[in-house]
């Protein structure tokens, strides 16, 4: 009877832990809503109204005459496909605005060929280069040019529901975003706006901007690293986390406002591009982010959260990536693809035989594809948006030094999160398996204990046998 009740017992324990599983995902899934949900707003208010179909009803899917007479226009803009997603998440959205019930669980960029990249050592030497290459580039301080930057209301100064980690130096320091909003700091930068600038800002331009934060954020970490042992210096190592806080929240609005402004193509060069020398590489490499993993000195709970969360980005862009899969090896359809207009389509050299040369056939087929390359269009930003909120749940996972310290290990390439969360599932299951094993082998040296005759019951039982001889 016991030996049934514990069985139950187990499987139980089971079945609780996959439901906590499951209600976590979907509550990742609901943020993600959200996020995608603020995002198409702060796209769409920053077209041009009169560029905008806001009633679908005045759209008619058979007037093609726009998109051929100006092609490259749709991908400036966001196509209808884009608004019926947005009308169609608005709900979900709305439901956000609730509280967020907690969590129910218990608990290839290149570098140098050699050796993983490290974290620059802290010395005075290295903080003074620090600030001569930054006064030599004739740049404004780069906190000092964030002063138009809005700060994060998930601060530690301000934010009441911050889950209070603290760094792994010493300071004290939040998460960017707290477990039960894991998304929050990225909604509050799309909210705050984008910056007007970076809708035409240059990768050079945007580079030398990465460039002159990483130089002054080196000065104040390496201050920081000198100040935590020396607590007469209070104020100043408070200055210096600030200073790393403004830094990063000026990085990550760079980032939101390029997203905003659909330029996602700008931001992927700028990850595979070293900013010293303007190489842009094809490879990426993992080391960095292999030895962040394991000496950003991530805790527990942040383990568990990434690793919680990066199974789930990776289920919603598989669905998005197979459906781009299957578009694209659907071939166009041929009366379509010959030709742009209906002149060029009817005079062409070589019509397929018994092809019916009709100005309603022509139509038909190029709306279907168009419907097609709206597709196509709508599910490339949709990855986007994904990939984007995957990036901030990660970045959301850690504390302002923690995620300052992650761009000293992927320098001279910025940190791409989706990288670091490979890494942190890895290793979590890697110290899942490690403990698992340990688990067995004491249970195993438990019972050789028990199956083993104790010491003194032997040597009794030895004088007993020698007393009857």
């Amino acid at each position: 009877m016991e030996e049934l009740l514990t069985s139950q017992l187990q499987q139980l324990q089971v079945e609780l832990a996959r439901a906590q599983q499951a209600h976590q995902a979907l509550h990742i899934k609901q943020a993600v809503v959200s996020a995608m949900c603020t995002a198409l707003q702060a796209m769409q208010h920053e077209l041009d109204p009169s560029e905008v179909v806001a009633d679908e009803e005045m759209y008619d899917p058979m007037d093609c005459s726009a998109a051929f007479r100006n092609p490259a226009a749709s991908s400036s803009q966001l196509t209808h496909a884009d608004l019926a997603l947005l009308q169609q998440l608005r709900p979900s959205m709305q439901q956000q605005q609730q509280p967020c019930c907690s969590s129910l669980s218990s608990n290839q960029y290149p570098c140098s060929p050699s050796t993983p990249r490290q974290p620059p050592t802290n010395t005075a030497a290295a903080a003074a280069a620090a600030s001569n290459a930054s006064v030599a580039a004739g740049k404004p301080s780069a906190a000092a040019a964030a002063g138009d930057l809005p700060a994060l209301r998930g601060d530690s100064s301000s934010s009441g529901g911050s889950s209070g980690i603290d760094a792994a130096d010493g300071w004290p320091d939040d998460t960017l975003s707290p477990p039960d909003d894991p998304l929050r700091f990225l909604r509050q930068l799309l909210q705050d706006g984008p910056l007007p600038w970076a809708a035409s800002i240059t990768l050079p331009e945007l580079q030398q901007q990465y460039l002159s934060s990483c130089r002054e954020g080196l000065l104040h970490l390496t201050l920081l690293d000198n100040q935590q042992h020396n607590e007469q210096q209070p104020a100043q190592a408070q200055q210096s986390l600030a200073v790393v806080k403004q830094l990063l929240q000026q990085h990550l609005h760079r980032w939101t406002s390029l997203l905003v402004y659909g330029r996602s193509d700008l931001l992927y060069q700028f990850h595979l591009t070293n900013c010293l020398t303007g190489v842009q590489m094809e490879q990426q490499d993992m080391r960095p982010y292999q030895a962040a993993a394991r000496q950003l000195g991530l805790t527990r709970l942040q383990k568990q959260r990434i690793a919680e969360g990066f199974p789930v980005f990776q289920q919603l862009q598989q669905v998005v990536l197979d459906e781009l899969q299957q578009l694209q090896q659907q071939p166009a359809d041929e009366a379509g693809g010959l030709a742009h207009s209906w002149d060029e389509w009817l005079h062409q050299p070589q019509l397929p035989m018994g092809m019916v040369q009709s100005h309603s056939s022509w139509q038909l087929a190029q709306q279907r594809n168009r419907q097609r390359t709206q597709r196509l269009h709508m599910l490339l930003r949709k990855q986007h948006l994904i990939g984007a909120c995957c990036n901030a749940y990660m970045v959301g996972c850690m504390t302002h030094l923690q995620a300052a310290k992650l761009g000293q290990f992927t320098f001279p390439f910025p940190a791409f999160m989706f990288h670091l969360g490979q890494e942190v599932v890895q290793l979590v299951q890697q110290e899942a398996q490690q403990q698992q094993q340990q688990q067995q082998q004491q249970l195993l040296d438990i019972d050789m204990a028990a199956a083993a005759p104790a010491p003194a019951a032997a040597a009794a039982a030895a004088a007993a046998a020698a007393a009857q001889l």
